[in-house]
């Protein structure tokens, strides 16, 4: 199950994108980025202190005042709710897949440095995050190995998770089979040079950076 959450952060126009996925949640003021793509979401959850409430049915909307909770928390307590509740509807069968993943959207902002922290953090420790999308950029979290197909000139930046990490990389501008990525020697801007480039992670984990363009 592929669940999608756009925040209230800057616009994302990923109209295209997120008609394929099954569930789509608005973490409060994410409801307008939602309704400026004329994208109805599944679900909308919050603290109601960004969003209209002329803009969704009281049905729709979960408003949750908890402050000890931010409305990121918030969505991805929601999608594991509605992830355990496909799975029980389809426990008398064999469904294809179970699990379910996470796309973020949304969710970080050029004014809020502490959000932009803070869904890193999320997409680091929460390994149903797939991958974050920013107006300019699509960010990962790497824990084990990830291939870029057909990417020949795609500038890639890898950064450690924790102080420091090792990986092994193939098809950059800077390549090997045992890098050291830390502070003194971070991974910004690799170009990868030949058609498929690929990392494997030997110790820690890292976020990748990558440029995104919207259509």
């Amino acid at each position: 199950m592929r669940i999608a959450i756009v925040g209230n952060g800057d616009f994302v126009p990923a109209q295209k994108l997120l008609k394929q996925y099954d569930w789509i949640i608005a973490a409060d003021g994410g409801l307008r980025h939602c309704t400026a793509m004329h994208i109805l979401p599944d679900w909308c959850v919050g603290d109601g202190d960004s969003i209209n409430q002329n803009q969704t049915g009281p049905n729709q909307f979960d408003r949750q005042t908890d402050q000890n909770t931010t409305d990121l928390q918030k969505a991805l307590s929601a999608a594991a709710d509605q992830a355990a509740r496909q799975t029980r509807q389809f426990a008398t069968r064999q469904p294809a897949d179970q699990t379910y993943s996470v796309d973020l959207f949304s969710v970080t902002g050029a004014d809020r440095l502490d959000h932009n922290h803070f869904a890193l953090q999320t997409l680091a420790q929460n390994h149903v995050i797939a991958t974050i999308y920013t107006p300019h950029q699509l960010i990962r979290c790497i824990r084990t190995n990830h291939q870029w197909p057909a990417a020949k000139q795609l500038s890639v930046s890898l950064l450690p998770v924790a102080a420091s990490a090792t990986v092994e990389l193939q098809g950059f501008a800077w390549s090997g089979s045992a890098i050291s990525l830390d502070a003194a020697h971070p991974g910004i801007s690799n170009i990868i040079t030949t058609a498929n480039a690929s990392i494997t992670i030997k110790q820690g984990a890292v976020l990748s950076f990558e440029p995104i363009l919207w259509t």
